[in-house]
C-alpha cells in the first residue's frame, strides 16, 4: 500500500519543485491532448461512410475535378461504376424574413445521400434531391432561421438572386440533415440543391451539353462491389483523348482515381471547396507535441533526482524499518504516476478552455470533451500509467541503490555524477535552439512575402462584387456615378477579374502539341491606371487586339516586339497584339508564373448600352473603388452607398490588401503554432536547466565552501557555476546548426519567392538560448556563491 503522507508534506515543503513539475506536465500534457484530438479526426476522417472504401473522385495529374457531363459518359462506357455523384459549392444569395444573404450551398446530385451516409433528422434520403424544387437544409440552418428541425418539411426557401429579372425562385424544404462533420465536405455547408440547376442559378459554362469548362465539377464515383474501376484508368485517358479537349490539346495526359480516404492529403489541386490537409504537417505536429512531452519527462527525472538528497534520510530511516529497494521503487513510481495523473486532470481542464483558440489556430474542429469516448478514456489512462512510470524508474533506481549508512556518512550526495542528464539537457537545448531559428526564419519569410513586390497598385482599393448586390447594368452604372461623389473617393474601375483573382482562365492550343494556360482580364481604363500595370511595349493597336504580359511570350517562343500571336491547333486564329505589360502577380501564390491576356475596353458604357454575350465574357465582375482617408470611415461610406442602390442587397467589399493578407492565413497559422511550440519548449527546457543546477549547486555546496575558505571571491566562483551550464548551450548550438540548415532548406524548397537563410538567424537562435539559459541558473548560482561556507560544512 502506497503511504502518501511524507509524500504530501515533501511537497507542500518543496513548493518550487511540486509547481514546477505539476506545471511541465500539465502543460505537456494539454498538447498532448489537444495535438491527439486534432490528429485522430485528421486520420479518421470519412471513416464513418458505409461505402467509403468504394468511392473515387475524378481527377488528372494536375487537379480533381472534371466537366460536369462527362459523368453520363463513363457511367455509359464502364460497368464498374455502380452512380457518380457530381459536387460543386456555391454561396447563392436567401432570402430569410426580407433580408438577403449568401448562404454556403452544396450542388450535388440527386444520388447524394445514396452514395454518402450523411444522417437526416426528417425526411426521405432517396427521394430528397430528386426534384429541381427541392433542398436539404442542414440542422444548422433550420435551427437559425426557423428554431427547430422538427416539421419544417414543405417550408419555402426564397433563392433571392435567381429567376427572370432575379426576382428569385422558391424551393421547398425535402429533408433535414445533421450538420457534417469530420468529412471532406465543409461543416459550413447549410443547404443541398439539385445539380440541375446549376446552369441557371450559378454558373452557366456548368452544364450537360459540352466539356466546355473542364474543372466545373468533382466527380464523386462510387463503384460497384469486387470491382476494379482503378485498373482501367489508361483506357479512360485514351477515350477521353478521342472528345475531351483539354486531352485533345495534350494539356492533361493521365485520368487518377483518388480514393475517398486519401482526398484529405491528396497532394492534387482541389478546384472546389473541399477541406484539405496535409499529413506533413500533421506529423510533424504530433512529432513536436510527443518531443515536449518527453521534455517534461525529463525535466521531471532531473528535478526528482536533484532532490534525492532532501528525501535521503526519509529513504534511509524505511530501509532500516524493513523497507526492501524493490518497496522503494514502487514506492517511487507511485509517487510520479500520482503526479502524472494530477497533472493531466489539470491537462484536461486546461484544453477544454482552449479549444476555441486551438481550433482556430489549427484550422479545424477541436473538442476535447465531446470527443470523449470509452476507448479515449482508456488511451487516457494507459497515457498517464506509461508517463508516470517512466518518470518515476530512473529516480527510484538511483535512489534504491544507495545504502543507510551512506546518508550517515553523507557520502550519498558525491555518488551521482548525472552524465545522462547532462546529455538530456544537450538535446533539449538542440531542440530549443533548432525551434527558435525555425520561429525566425518563418517570420522572416512571411513578412518577405507579405512585402514582395507583386508588380500593381493594391493599396486603398475596396474590391465589389459587381452582381452580388446588383442585377442591372444600370444600378452598376449609378453606384459608380454616386461613388464619384463622395469625398473619400478618388475613381472607380470595372473589370472582369483582378490580379489577385486570375480573372478568367482560357486554356487554348498553340500548335499541334502544345496548350497555352491564359489567365485572361478586362477592364476600362481606370482599372488599367488604378493597377499600374507597367506597359513595357506599346503597339498603339488599343482596342484592336490583346495585350500580353512577358510570361505570355516566353511561352510561345516570342519577341517582345512580335506584332501578333497564332493560337489554334494549326496557328489559324491571329490576334495582334497591342502591347506587353511586365509581369506582376496573379493569384497569391508568389512567385508563380502566369501567361496573361489583357484587353483595355476603355469604358464599358457602350457595353451596358448594347448588353449580349459581351456582356458576360467582358463583365464588369468587379467594382473596384480606390479611396483616400481613414480605411474604416471611408469603407463604411462606400457600403452605405451600395446599400441604398442595391436596395439593402448582400454587400461583400473588401480591401484588396485585406484580402492579398488572408490569402497568407494558413503561413501565418502555421508560424503561431511554431512559436507556440517555440515558447513552450524555451519555457521547459528553462525547467531542465534549473533541475540541472539545483542538482548541480547541492552536489557541490562543499567545494564551493572550501573555494570561499581559500579566498575566491564571489564572482568568481557565480561565474564558474554559471559557465559550466553555458558548455551544454554552446555544444548544442554546435550540433544544432547542421539540423537547423536541412530542416529550413526543406521548408523553403515550397516556396517560389523567397529568402536565404543567413547566418544571423543561427547567431539570434543562439544567443537567445544562452539568455535564458544564463537568467535561468544565474540566481540559483548567485544564491550558491554568496552563501555562508560553515552552513555547508554544518550540512
Amino acid at each position: 500500500m502506497l503511504h502518501l503522507g511524507s509524500f504530501f508534506k515533501f511537497l507542500s515543503k518543496n513548493k518550487l519543485y511540486t509547481a514546477i513539475n505539476i506545471f511541465g506536465f500539465a502543460i505537456s500534457l494539454m498538447f498532448v491532448i489537444i495535438i491527439a484530438d486534432y490528429t485522430v479526426r485528421q486520420l479518421t476522417t470519412d471513416d464513418f461512410q458505409e461505402k467509403g472504401d468504394r468511392i473515387y473522385t475524378l481527377g488528372n495529374e494536375e487537379f480533381i475535378g472534371s466537366a460536369y457531363k462527362i459523368s453520363d459518359d463513363l457511367v455509359a462506357r464502364y460497368p464498374d461504376i455502380e452512380t457518380i455523384c457530381n459536387y460543386l459549392m456555391g454561396d447563392p444569395s436567401i432570402d430569410i424574413d426580407g433580408k438577403k444573404m449568401t448562404v454556403p450551398t452544396a450542388f450535388v446530385d440527386s444520388c447524394f445521400f445514396d452514395v454518402f451516409s450523411f444522417k437526416l433528422i426528417d425526411g426521405d434520403r432517396h427521394s430528397a434531391l430528386v426534384s429541381k424544387g427541392n433542398v436539404v437544409v442542414t440542422e444548422s440552418y433550420a435551427n437559425r432561421v426557423w428554431g427547430t428541425t422538427q416539421g419544417i418539411i414543405g417550408k419555402p426557401v426564397l433563392f433571392a438572386s435567381e429567376g427572370v429579372d432575379n426576382k428569385g425562385i422558391t424551393r421547398v424544404v425535402s429533408a433535414v440533415m445533421k450538420d457534417i462533420e469530420n468529412s471532406i465536405f465543409p461543416s459550413k455547408i447549410e443547404l443541398l440543391v439539385n445539380m440541375g440547376v446549376v446552369a441557371d442559378s450559378y454558373n452557366g459554362s456548368i452544364n450537360k451539353e459540352d466539356y466546355g469548362n473542364a474543372g466545373s465539377a468533382i466527380p464523386f464515383i462510387l463503384t460497384k462491389e469486387n470491382s476494379d474501376l482503378t485498373s482501367k484508368t489508361e483506357d479512360m485517358a485514351a477515350f477521353f483523348k478521342e472528345f475531351f479537349w483539354i486531352y485533345e490539346g495534350g494539356a492533361m495526359k493521365e485520368v487518377t482515381l483518388t480514393p475517398l480516404k486519401d482526398m484529405l492529403f491528396t497532394e492534387l489541386d482541389v478546384y472546389a471547396d473541399l477541406n484539405q490537409g496535409n499529413k506533413s504537417f500533421v506529423i510533424i505536429l504530433l512529432s513536436v507535441g510527443i518531443l515536449i512531452l518527453f521534455f517534461a519527462v525529463i525535466n521531471y527525472i532531473n528535478l526528482t533526482v536533484a532532490q534525492t538528497t532532501l528525501r535521503a534520510k526519509e529513504m534511509a530511516t524505511r530501509r532500516l524499518l524493513g523497507a526492501t529497494g524493490k518497496e522503494i521503487v514502487w514506492r517511487f513510481i507511485g509517487e510520479s504516476v500520482l503526479l502524472c495523473a494530477i497533472a493531466f486532470l489539470i491537462a484536461l481542464v486546461l484544453s477544454a478552455i482552449a479549444e476555441p483558440f486551438a481550433a482556430s489556430l489549427l484550422q479545424s474542429p477541436v473538442s476535447v470533451l465531446k470527443g470523449i469516448s470509452a476507448g479515449r478514456v482508456i488511451a487516457y489512462i494507459a497515457l498517464v500509467l506509461a508517463v508516470g512510470s517512466i518518470s518515476g524508474v530512473i529516480p527510484a533506481t538511483v535512489v534504491s541503490r544507495y545504502k543507510p549508512i551512506d546518508v550517515v556518512k553523507g557520502s550519498f550526495k558525491l555518488r551521482s555524477k548525472m552524465v545522462f542528464s547532462k546529455g538530456f539537457l544537450v538535446f533539449q537545448n538542440i531542440i530549443t535552439i533548432a525551434l527558435i531559428a525555425t520561429s525566425i526564419t518563418m517570420s522572416l519569410q512571411i513578412k518577405h512575402m507579405l512585402n514582395a513586390p507583386l508588380g500593381y497598385n493594391y493599396k486603398n482599393i475596396i474590391d465589389i462584387s459587381a452582381w452580388q448586390g446588383f442585377h442591372s447594368f444600370e444600378q452598376i452604372s449609378s453606384f459608380k456615378k454616386e461613388a464619384l461623389q463622395l469625398a473619400c473617393v478618388k475613381n472607380v474601375g470595372l473589370s472582369a477579374g483582378t490580379p489577385l483573382s486570375g480573372g478568367n482562365n482560357n486554356t487554348v492550343s498553340y500548335g499541334p502539341d502544345k496548350m497555352v494556360s491564359f489567365q485572361v482580364l478586362y477592364g476600362d481604363s481606370v482599372f488599367f491606371n488604378m493597377m499600374g500595370f507597367e506597359l513595357i511595349q506599346d503597339n498603339h493597336l488599343a482596342g484592336k487586339g490583346m495585350c500580353l504580359n512577358e510570361e505570355a511570350l516566353r511561352q510561345m517562343d516570342l519577341s517582345l516586339d512580335a506584332p501578333e500571336f497564332k493560337l489554334g491547333k494549326n496557328h489559324n486564329s491571329i490576334h495582334s497584339i497591342a502591347g506587353v505589360y511586365r509581369d506582376f502577380q496573379i493569384r497569391s501564390k508568389i512567385g508563380e508564373k502566369y501567361a496573361v491576356m489583357l484587353k483595355n475596353l476603355n469604358d464599358y458604357d457602350a457595353l451596358f448600352q448594347n448588353p449580349g454575350d459581351d456582356a458576360f465574357n467582358y463583365g464588369p465582375w468587379n467594382i473596384l473603388v480606390e479611396v483616400t482617408g481613414d480605411h474604416k470611415e471611408a469603407f463604411d461610406q462606400v457600403a452605405a452607398l451600395h446599400d441604398k442602390i442595391s436596395g439593402g442587397d448582400i454587400y461583400d467589399g473588401a480591401y484588396i490588401e485585406t484580402k492579398i493578407e488572408e490569402s497568407m492565413a494558413k503561413e501565418k497559422n502555421l508560424l503561431s503554432i511554431v512559436s507556440i511550440f517555440t515558447l513552450i519548449a524555451v519555457l521547459i527546457s528553462a525547467l531542465g536547466l534549473l533541475a540541472m543546477s539545483t542538482f548541480f549547486i547541492q552536489q557541490r555546496r562543499m567545494e564551493i565552501a572550501v573555494r570561499k575558505v581559500f579566498g575566491s571571491s564571489d564572482s568568481q566562483i557565480l561565474g564558474k557555476l554559471v559557465f559550466t551550464f553555458m558548455k551544454s548551450v554552446l555544444v548544442a548550438f554546435v550540433l544544432a546548426i547542421p539540423v537547423i540548415w536541412v530542416a529550413m532548406h526543406w521548408w523553403l524548397e515550397s516556396y517560389i519567392y523567397k529568402i536565404s537563410i543567413s547566418p544571423l538567424i543561427f547567431i539570434a537562435a543562439g544567443l537567445f538560448a544562452v539568455v535564458v539559459a544564463a537568467l535561468t541558473v544565474i540566481w540559483q548560482s548567485l544564491s550558491a556563491s554568496r552563501a555562508n561556507p560553515a552552513q555547508a560544512v554544518r550540512s
